[in-house]
């Protein structure tokens, strides 16, 4: 290196060097206000979690969020695994052959009260029957309690603060959820399940900014003022590339706990762009409840 080069070097390299101290300075802030927020009620809540810690520990179990991708991909023959269903899943045919397992909740439009949220509750209340529900704790915990939105006897919930709270025990606080995805699948790896399976997780929203990225159509909670706008009238480009990073955040403290523990997690989704997780092709998994279906999933490079 040409020594008249050194002092740019040095400069550059310690400018990244005090941007990654300060957004680390910042998570461990965010984590101590989240700790301090935390009253005796809420820790109490979080350790009804308890119990969930391995209970499926050694199933196979699939995560299924609501990309496009869904409508091309057959789950209905999933009646016998543990599955991990999100938001507006209710809408899918399959609800009518099987009922999911557990249902995530996360954006805050969910425990807004309108004409629009009440729609949602009533519908979703028609067709899912049994499921166990989760909600972010700080956000949807007294919608859920003063408007009886959800079964509390069905409902769990999670605390969330930071972009890079390590670890994934839910009787504690961990990381942000910068997408229901990533919320659901840190719920299958808190209670053991192995191999995990991504189904609906396309990813491709930036590169088509504007469109319906459902396997539905229309927007989740049809008729809110939030999602009824397209997402590129909604959200500048900038802040939805920051949100795309924290979610790639949340994946890889995800597969981080889930290694720890010895978890196998594979995205058999049909294309998309989530490349965090080793691919499978999903034609070749026919024994859902079976986790010895891995070792015959055909790897896809």
């Amino acid at each position: 290196m040409n020594a008249s080069m050194l002092p740019l070097f040095a400069s550059t390299f310690l400018a990244k060097r005090l941007r990654g101290m300060a957004e680390a300075l910042q998570d461990r802030a965010d984590r101590i206000d989240a700790r301090r927020s935390l009253t005796e009620a809420h820790r109490e809540v979080l350790q009804s979690n308890a119990p969930l810690r391995d209970k499926h520990k050694g199933q196979t179990a699939y995560v299924i969020v609501n990309g496009p991708s869904l409508a091309e991909q057959d789950i209905m023959h999933l009646k016998d695994a543990v599955t991990f269903v999100v938001s507006g899943f209710w809408k899918h045919d399959a609800v009518l052959r099987w009922q999911p397992t557990y249902y995530s909740l996360l954006d805050r439009n969910f425990f807004t009260d309108t004409p629009a949220t009440r729609a949602f509750y009533k519908s979703l209340h028609e067709r899912i029957h049994g499921s166990t529900y989760f909600v972010p704790l700080f956000r949807g915990h007294d919608a859920v309690v003063s408007r009886k939105i959800l079964p509390m006897d069905r409902t769990h919930f999670v605390a969330t603060m930071g972009w890079q709270t390590p670890g994934n025990d839910l009787t504690h606080i961990v990381q942000s959820f910068a997408g229901v995805s990533s919320f659901a699948l840190s719920q299958a790896i808190y209670m053991g399940c192995n191999p995990i399976y991504l189904l609906g997780f396309d990813h491709d929203y930036l590169a088509n900014r504007g469109l319906d990225r459902h396997f539905y159509k229309g927007g989740t909670i049809q008729g809110h003022q939030h999602t009824n706008v397209p997402l590129a009238d909604r959200i500048p480009y900038d802040e939805e590339m920051r949100a795309n990073t924290r979610l790639w955040t949340n994946y890889r403290v995800l597969k981080a706990a889930a290694e720890h523990q010895g978890i196998q997690i594979f995205n058999a989704t049909r294309g998309g762009y989530l490349d965090v997780f080793d691919r499978v092709d999903y034609q070749t998994l026919r024994q859902p409840a079976d986790s010895a279906a891995v070792a015959g999933a055909t790897a896809v490079p």
